[in-house]
């Protein structure tokens, strides 16, 4: 866990016990003061990347050589799900570095998005072999649908991020 999150969850935990402090007479003085771990490097330092041998078992997995269905997307068989955002976005990850909400929430039209940043917003050339796997071919299914959002597949979750469901799902 990053320092920063650890310094968010610590925030709720002692704002909880400040007013337990204040509920009952029993509850000792304030235990979580003072302890913020001192944030010493970037959130993205503090991730470490994936390991080769990490990506080889991803892009080898099921859903990228050919699964049993779109529920069974992790048991072997003959579909390749490349209309599913579950093919796509870690693809997608890996060539553009993008936060995987971002990549979730794409849209076929310029609007306004969701971003955790200013300088989240960047234009992105689609690399050569998202071309090969048949990008290309996924926007003009769904141009052709008429589709508002890339991946249909894949909703908000009841938190209301755009990585929360798929999240759960890939690390499965």
């Amino acid at each position: 866990m990053s320092t920063k999150n650890m310094n968010k969850l610590l925030g709720f935990v002692g704002s909880f016990w400040t007013w337990a402090e204040g509920q009952y007479d029993e509850a000792p003085g304030d235990l979580f003061k003072g302890m913020k771990p001192r944030v010493t490097q970037r959130v993205r330092e503090e991730r470490e990347p994936f390991k080769k041998e990490e990506l080889t078992a991803i892009f080898n997995a099921p859903i990228y050589r050919g699964c049993a269905s779109t529920k069974q997307w992790m048991t072997k068989g003959d579909l390749v799900l490349r209309d599913t955002g579950k093919f796509w976005v870690p693809l997608i990850g890996l060539f553009t570095e993008a936060r995987m909400g971002e990549i979730i929430q794409l849209r076929l039209e310029d609007e306004t998005q969701s971003l955790k940043t200013l300088s989240s917003w960047r234009k992105i050339p689609v690399h050569p072999i998202l071309t090969e796997l048949g990008f290309n071919d996924l926007l003009k299914a769904r141009k052709a649908a008429k589709a508002k959002r890339l991946f249909l597949d894949l909703k908000r979750g009841r938190d209301g991020y755009w990585f929360t469901g798929f999240s759960r799902s890939f690390s499965n």
